[in-house]
């Protein structure tokens, strides 16, 4: 036992040096080497772990078994990280491992549905009449989620378009979704992930600090009433109207939800925003005159279109839009029990819209549909996030 306790302790003391030699890799940018030395870690932890699969020694067992799951995640090892998860929980690891372990198998399984988690959570909180101890009204709650969403959507286009950014921001819009997860219930916070599908993903580190940090210094500009150094943050003036009108969507309205609070770790900092700026007032600010429509003849044609499919948020009537290839959206009119129908049976697919054009506007695009089989899912199916378009 002696000899085998010392073969252990060499092998896992040898991944902790691989993984430190990893996370340095990680910290200069340099993937290749990043991988290089989590697979050598790996390795040496899953042969330690291996050794101690049928022994009774806790928390030594679980601990080995837990190290080199996570090192399977980082390798996108998935099925492989899940095998040592399942195997310590088969053993008696401790309440705090046995958490951990839980964890980490929420997201190797996350990973396995096709989704890449975002490196930083963001803590959402609500406070008012409508919250309680670990509850708070569902209306108020996913609106808002919603409206964050519509934020980070707002935020990556603008600084993709700003000639201060590109270089450093080149995903696509519609590839990112919010996540939410675990509840704190002191004072109802809710952790939500940024994550995207795998098939956007671009090889190297994606930074999410450069979308979660220009989010709130522009909402806490917006809470400061510093307007016009919130507008010198947008090259367009139809950016900063779309980002002030998520904005009045995420604001509390100073009566249910009297604060909207988020926090974020960017760049290894705590940065927390009290957003209280109720949705009046914010109606008071004057948005940009973006110019007024021409006048414009619908065409009435027979049309085909491509994209991803999504349904809008509407209180009375159920709305479908389709976001296509060039970030144009296209209302999808019809008869309710169609549309309700089509959202669904494809919301967020990747679809192909037969209809009529009826579009009254430039800017308001729609298509007129009469029976779900107008709506066709393409072969690559659900969250395509770009397409290869003729």
């Amino acid at each position: 036992m002696n000899e085998k306790v010392q073969d252990v302790t060499r092998l896992h003391r040898k991944a902790m040096e691989f993984a430190d030699e990893s996370r340095v890799a990680k910290l200069y940018g340099d993937l290749e080497k990043y991988l290089h030395y989590t697979r050598l870690a790996l390795e040496r932890e899953a042969a330690a772990a291996d050794m101690m699969v049928d022994e009774d020694v806790e928390p030594t067992r679980s601990v080995l078994h837990r190290s080199a799951a996570t090192l399977a995640w980082r390798c996108e090892e998935y099925d492989r990280a899940k095998r040592l998860i399942y195997r310590a929980l088969g053993g008696n690891p401790p309440t705090d491992i046995e958490y951990e372990l839980y964890n980490l198998l929420g997201k190797v399984k996350f990973e396995l549905a096709g989704i890449e988690l975002g490196k930083h959570k963001v803590q959402f909180g609500l406070q008012g009449r409508e919250v309680g101890f670990g509850t708070a009204s569902a209306r108020e709650l996913n609106s808002r989620i919603i409206a964050i969403e519509d934020l980070v959507r707002q935020t990556i286009r603008f600084r993709n378009r700003s000639a201060k950014y590109r270089p450093n921001v080149v995903e696509m819009a519609e590839g990112y979704r919010i996540y939410q997860g675990e509840t704190e219930a002191a004072s109802f916070i809710v952790h939500l992930t940024l994550g995207r599908p795998r098939e956007s993903m671009l090889p190297g580190f994606v930074d999410f600090d450069q979308i979660v940090s220009p989010l709130i210094q522009n909402l806490g500009l917006l809470q400061d009433g510093q307007i016009s150094a919130l507008e010198d943050q947008f090259d367009e003036p139809a950016d900063y109207a779309s980002f002030m009108n998520a904005a009045k969507s995420l604001a509390p309205d100073g009566d249910k939800i009297s604060s909207v609070n988020l926090q974020a770790r960017i760049e290894n900092k705590i940065e927390r925003l009290f957003f209280k700026r109720s949705k009046a007032e914010l109606r008071e600010i004057p948005l940009p005159d973006i110019g007024k429509e021409e006048e414009f003849q619908a065409t009435y044609e027979n049309i085909v279109r491509k994209g991803v499919l999504k349904v809008a948020d509407d209180r009375e009537t159920p709305i479908c839009v389709l976001i296509t290839d060039s970030r144009k959206t296209w209302y999808i009119e019809g008869p309710e029990d169609i549309i309700e129908k089509i959202g669904r049976s494809y919301w967020r697919s990747a679809v192909e819209v037969e209809g009529i054009d009826t579009s009254k506007s430039p800017t308001r695009k729609s298509i007129l549909v009469d029976d779900v089989a107008n709506i066709r899912e393409l072969p690559s199916g659900r969250y395509l996030t770009s397409f290869a378009f003729p």
